[in-house]
C-alpha cells in the first residue's frame, strides 16, 4: 500500500500544481 499511496501522491502533487499554475492565469 506505501508503493501505491507513494505514486498516488507524486501524480495528485502533479495535478494540484498544474491546476494551480492554470488557474492563476485562467479561471476554471
Amino acid at each position: 500500500m506505501v508503493e501505491i499511496n507513494n505514486k498516488r501522491k507524486a501524480f495528485l502533487d502533479m495535478l494540484a500544481w498544474s491546476e494551480g499554475t492554470d488557474n492563476g492565469r485562467q479561471k476554471t
